[in-house]
C-alpha cells in the first residue's frame, strides 16, 4: 500500500468527502453494532483519563484518492463513518465530513447522506423507498432512542461533551491505497477476512458493473430499481417469514434466499452461489439471468397472495427449514434439484407444477408426506390412532406439528383471516395444558397468594368447602409474607417490587376482615411450605370442578394448545376458568397473538353442548381432539382409505 497512512481523529476528517461505490453492501449495521459503539464511546468518555486511556480507536478505514481535491473513494469503513455521522447529527452537531453514495436514478452520480437523512426525516422516518434508506432510517432511530434512554437528549452539557469526545478523542487508522491499486479487488479481499459480504451483495456488484450495460446508465438504473424493489419486499416481515419460516433469522441478507432458490440448493460454503452466478453470467446474457430472478419473485408473490397456498406453504416453511427453498426451486423449475442438492431426499412433488390447482395439490402432498413420516408403519393410514397415541413429554414435536397444522387449517376456514407466520416464526412456542396437570412452579409465598386469590374470585358460590379452605390458605400464606417483610425491614434488605406488593395487599384484603378458623375438611397446616399448600388446593379445585385427573387425558392432545412460551409461563397452574379469563383478556386488548384454535378451545367452540365454562371436562378434551382429526382428514386425507 502507498499513500499517506497513520492515525487520525474524527476531527481530522472534517472537510473530506468520501464516495461510496455501488459494489459495496450499503449501510447494514443493526441495533447491536450501533448500540455497542455508542456504549463503548460513553464508557470511554466517563472513564477518560482514569484508566490511562486518552484515545479511543475504532476499526481502520481504507481510502483511495480521487481526482477532486479533498475527495476519496471509501474502500472500507463505510459502516463506521456512516454511524459516526448519524450520531453527530442526532447530537445536534454538524458533521464535518461528507458521505456520498453512488446511485442509479437519472444519470447516476452520487447522493449525499445529508440528503438521504433529510428525505427520511420528512417522512417521519417511515416509508423508505430504497434498501439504503431503510437501513439508514433504522440506524438513525436506534441512535435517537439510545440517546433518549441514556438521558443525553435533554442534557445539553453532557451531549456537548459526548460530541467533543467523538471529534477529538475517537481515532481511526487511515490506510490510503496507491494510485495503481484496484480498490474493488482490495475491497473483496479484505472483506473475506472479517465481516464478509454476502453472496447477493457480491452478485449485485457483479450485475451492476458498467461494462454489462455498454455505458447505458438508463438500463443500469432500471436493473438497480428492480433489485431494490425485490429487496424492499423481502424486508417486509410478513412476506419474509412466510417464505423463509424458521430459517428466516439465518440470513444476513434476505436476497441470498432468492439466489439459493435459483441454484436449487443452500450454499455449502462461502461465495459458492456467487461463483455459480458469476460463471453463468459469463455464458449467458444478463437479461436471461434476471428473467430467472423475476420468475422466482413472481412465484413468491403468487403463493403469498392466494390464501390457501399462503397457508399451506407457510406451514411447511414453519416446520422444516429446507422445504421452502426446495419447493420454490421445484415450482419455478429453473434448476432441477438432485439427490446431492436435496439433503432431505424429498420427493420432487412440485416439479414443473404451475397452475393454482397443481401447486395446491403438491403443497398438500408435501404436508401429507411430512405427516406420514412422523407415523409408525402400523399407523401410516390411521390419523386417529396416531393422534390418540401422542403424549406430552414423549411426542412434543409431533404434537406441535399437529396443533400448528390445525391452527393453519382453522385460519384457512376463517374468511378474511390470515395466520401470522411472521409472529409465529419470531417467537418461541410451547404446549399449554388447558386444564392444569399438577401443581408446580409456584414455590414462593407471593406467587402462591396471587394464584389463590385468582381461584378464590373464580368461585361464585358462597359457603362452599373449597372457598373456605382457600380463604384459610390465603390467611396462612399472608402471615408468612408479613413475617418475611418484618425480617427484611430488620435486616435492611431491598424492598420488593412495589406493584407486586400492591397486588398482594389487594389479595389479602379479600379475607382481612373475616374471622377464619381452620375449616374441618381443609388439610392445610401453618407449617406447610407453599408447594404443599398449592397441591392441596389444586386437588380440591379438581374435585370441585369435576375435572379429569387421568394422566392419559391430562397429557393427551385433547388437553394441549399452542401458546407463546412467555404467556405459558405466566399462566403456570391456574385453573381452566382463570386461564380462560386471562387469554380472552389478552385477545380483546390485542396485547398478544393467540392462535385461532387455541382461542377456540378456551371458548369451548369445539364442544357440543358445553354444560359449563368453568372447567375443561373429559368430554371437552374428546370433542377438541375429534375436531383436530376431522379437520386434517377433510383438508388433507380425503383419499386415504381404511381410516377408523
Amino acid at each position: 500500500m502507498a499513500g499517506e497512512n497513520g492515525i487520525r481523529r474524527i476531527l481530522d476528517l472534517y472537510g473530506i468527502t468520501f464516495k461510496i461505490p455501488h459494489y459495496q453492501r450499503g449501510y447494514k449495521w443493526t441495533k447491536v453494532e450501533i448500540e455497542r459503539l455508542l456504549g463503548d464511546i460513553k464508557e470511554f468518555m466517563d472513564k477518560d483519563g482514569n484508566n490511562g486511556a486518552t484515545r479511543y480507536f475504532i476499526q481502520p478505514i481504507m481510502v483511495k484518492k480521487d481526482k477532486k481535491e479533498n475527495t476519496y473513494t471509501l474502500v472500507d469503513g463505510q459502516q463506521r463513518l456512516t454511524t459516526i455521522y448519524m450520531i453527530m447529527k442526532a447530537l445536534g452537531e454538524k458533521p464535518g465530513y461528507h458521505l456520498e453514495y453512488e446511485k442509479y436514478e437519472g444519470n447516476g452520480g452520487y447522493e449525499k447522506l445529508e440528503d438521504i437523512l433529510s428525505k427520511i426525516r420528512s417522512k417521519n422516518y417511515n416509508n423508505a423507498d430504497t434498501p439504503d434508506e431503510y437501513y439508514i432510517c433504522q440506524g438513525y432511530k436506534t441512535i435517537d432512542n439510545w440517546l433518549e434512554s441514556n438521558k443525553l437528549k435533554n442534557d445539553a452539557l453532557y451531549r456537548k461533551k459526548f460530541a467533543d469526545t467523538i471529534k477529538c478523542k475517537v481515532y481511526v487508522v487511515w490506510y490510503e491505497l496507491g494510485e495503481k491499486e484496484n480498490e474493488r479487488e482490495v475491497f473483496i479481499r479484505i472483506n473475506s477476512g472479517k465481516i464478509p459480504l454476502t453472496d447477493s451483495e457480491l452478485i449485485r456488484g457483479l450485475l451492476l458493473q458498467k461494462k454489462n450495460f455498454d455505458n447505458n446508465e438508463i438500463n443500469r438504473m432500471l436493473y438497480s430499481e428492480r433489485w431494490d424493489k425485490i429487496q424492499m419486499r423481502l424486508e417486509e416481515d410478513d412476506f419474509w417469514y412466510f417464505l423463509s419460516g424458521k430459517s428466516g433469522n439465518d440470513y444476513e441478507t434476505r436476497m441470498d434466499f432468492v439466489f439459493e432458490v435459483i441454484a436449487g440448493r443452500k450454499k455449502d460454503e462461502r461465495y459458492s452461489i456467487y461463483q455459480e452466478v458469476k460463471e453463468n453470467l459469463e455464458k449467458e446474457k444478463i437479461e436471461k439471468f434476471w428473467k430467472n430472478v423475476e420468475k422466482v419473485f413472481s412465484y413468491m408473490e403468487y403463493l403469498y397472495r392466494n390464501d390457501e397456498m399462503y397457508h399451506y406453504f407457510g406451514f411447511l416453511t414453519s416446520t422444516n427449514k429446507e422445504v421452502g427453498r426446495n419447493l420454490l426451486s421445484q415450482i419455478t423449475s429453473i434448476k432441477k434439484n438432485n439427490k446431492n442438492n436435496n439433503k432431505n431426499n424429498q420427493d420432487q412433488v412440485c416439479e414443473n407444477k404451475s397452475s393454482k390447482s397443481e401447486i395446491l395439490d403438491c403443497l398438500k402432498s408435501e404436508i401429507k408426506n411430512q405427516l406420514q413420516s412422523r407415523m409408525s408403519d402400523t399407523k401410516k393410514n390411521n390419523i386417529k390412532a396416531f393422534i390418540d397415541g401422542l403424549i406430552y413429554g414423549n411426542n412434543d414435536a409431533d404434537i406441535k406439528f399437529i396443533l400448528l397444522l390445525f391452527n393453519v387449517i382453522t385460519a384457512i376456514k376463517t374468511p378474511g383471516y390470515r395466520f401470522p407466520f411472521d409472529i409465529y416464526n419470531r417467537s418461541e412456542w410451547s404446549l399449554e395444558h388447558i386444564h392444569p396437570r399438577e401443581f408446580e412452579g409456584l414455590g414462593k409465598n407471593k406467587d402462591l397468594v396471587k394464584w389463590l386469590c385468582e381461584e378464590y374470585k373464580g368461585i361464585t358460590e358462597d359457603n362452599t368447602d373449597i372457598k373456605e379452605c382457600i380463604e384459610y390458605a390465603i390467611q396462612v400464606v399472608g402471615r408468612k409474607i408479613e413475617e418475611s417483610g418484618k425480617k427484611q425491614k430488620e435486616n435492611k434488605e431491598p424492598k420488593s417490587n412495589g406493584e407486586e406488593n400492591n397486588t398482594i395487599q389487594e389479595c389479602l384484603k379479600l379475607v382481612k376482615d373475616k374471622e377464619i378458623s381452620k375449616p374441618p375438611n381443609c388439610e392445610i397446616e401453618e407449617s406447610m411450605d407453599p408447594k404443599k399448600i398449592g397441591e392441596i388446593i389444586l386437588k380440591k379445585l379438581n374435585e370441585y370442578y369435576s375435572a379429569s385427573t387421568e394422566s392419559s387425558d391430562i397429557n393427551g392432545i385433547g388437553n394441549l394448545a399452542l401458546l407463546q412460551k412467555d404467556l405459558n409461563s405466566s399462566l403456570q397452574n391456574r385453573s381452566f376458568k382463570v386461564k380462560r379469563g386471562k387469554i380472552l383478556n389478552w385477545y380483546k386488548k390485542g396485547e398478544h397473538f393467540i392462535p385461532p384454535a387455541t382461542l377456540n378451545a378456551f371458548l369451548k367452540a369445539y364442544t357440543e353442548d358445553p354444560n359449563t365454562l368453568h372447567v375443561w371436562h373429559t368430554k371437552d378434551m374428546e370433542d377438541y381432539k375429534k375436531a383436530i382429526i376431522e379437520a386434517i382428514k377433510e383438508k388433507l386425507l380425503k383419499e386415504v382409505k381404511n381410516e377408523q
